[in-house]
């Protein structure tokens, strides 16, 4: 891809963004529309610009550029799947309306299925906002298969108290506390969208926990909390912290994962565990704590509206199978 045809892109990015207000920042009613927006532009635009990126693009009767998809081979997941793999991290589209709209991704979507055919690849993930009912319609149409839906909230810590009582001890992970929270995470994640998805290998599903925590503990920018009952780790927390100062005035703390000793789950420790993560973020300047769940996880969707989680976006995970 020439930089001229990248450029091409951008243009149509940014004649598009207002029809595809979707995600975290464009559907948060407390973040600036004007500004969530533009971040959302970036973010698209940091994402054509790879140079594994693939593109497939609609084109109006005038021979303007009206629709893009972009997707791209996952080499991470090709290799633990053991089969070629191929994500969709992008759908744009510079209709609002329905219909159009449908018609725009119905064919990008059905060209791109029969590429991924002609190329062997066998599996293809995609997610979309719950909100763009056209392109989940326009994917049903060509075979994707529902998986699961997923939900971003947030705790906005600039109004939040600590309550004394709630407090429990918080220390950072050790390299020894890794074998342990990869022995809490296994069969503890049933109702992800991996275990949703019953032509994948239930080790090969659980396996990517293990990575994901073997990981975590491996990436500087990547944190582990946990806490101890007897001595002996009981929760963790995998977070990472986005400085968003400049976009919109925040500091954001990101959780990845969290996790209770399966033994003692569902006697009040998650309460306090979140609680007390939220007072350490607090304090370390933080101004918002974003966690994302499953909505097939209701005992963490009890715990997160007990704790007053406000909803800001919600996806639809989606697979194809070649």
């Amino acid at each position: 891809m020439v930089a001229s045809d990248l450029e091409h892109y951008y243009t149509f990015l940014q004649e598009a963004i207002g029809a595809n207000a979707y995600g975290r920042f464009p559907e948060d009613r407390d973040i600036d529309r004007s500004s969530a927006l533009q971040y959302a532009a970036a973010e698209i635009k940091n994402i054509i610009a790879k140079k594994e990126s693939r593109f497939i693009e609609s084109k109006s009767s005038d021979g303007a550029v009206d629709g893009l998809l972009v997707f791209r081979q996952s080499a991470w997941d090709s290799s633990h799947f053991g089969f070629p793999v191929v994500l969709v991290d992008s759908v744009l589209c510079k209709y609002s309306e329905y219909t159009q709209r449908y018609d725009v991704c119905a064919r990008m979507v059905s060209d791109f299925a029969a590429i991924c055919k002609s190329e062997g690849i066998r599996l293809v993930m995609s997610k979309s906002s719950s909100q763009d009912l056209a392109l989940i319609h326009a994917c049903e149409h060509v075979g994707f298969q529902f998986i699961e839906s997923w939900i971003y909230n947030k705790i906005d810590l600039r109004k939040f108290k600590v309550n004394p009582e709630m407090l429990i001890p918080l220390r950072s992970a050790t390299d020894g506390d890794m074998e342990v929270m990869q022995r809490f995470a296994w069969n503890s994640f049933a109702t992800q969208r991996f275990h949703a998805d019953k032509r994948i290998p239930y080790d090969k599903a659980e396996e990517l926990y293990q990575k994901w925590i073997a990981t975590s503990f491996a990436d500087e920018r990547q944190k582990v909390l946990v806490h101890d009952v007897d001595g002996k780790p009981a929760a963790f927390s995998i977070y990472f912290t986005t400085d968003l100062t400049a976009q919109f005035g925040l500091k954001f703390t990101n959780w990845k994962l969290a996790l209770i000793d399966p033994e003692i789950q569902g006697k009040g420790l998650g309460a306090l565990f979140f609680h007390s993560l939220f007072a350490y973020h607090q304090a370390e300047g933080s101004d918002v704590v974003d966690s994302g769940l499953t909505l097939r996880n209701i005992a963490s969707l009890n715990l997160h509206n007990k704790l007053q989680f406000k909803v800001t976006s919600t996806l639809v995970s989606m697979h194809l199978w070649l």
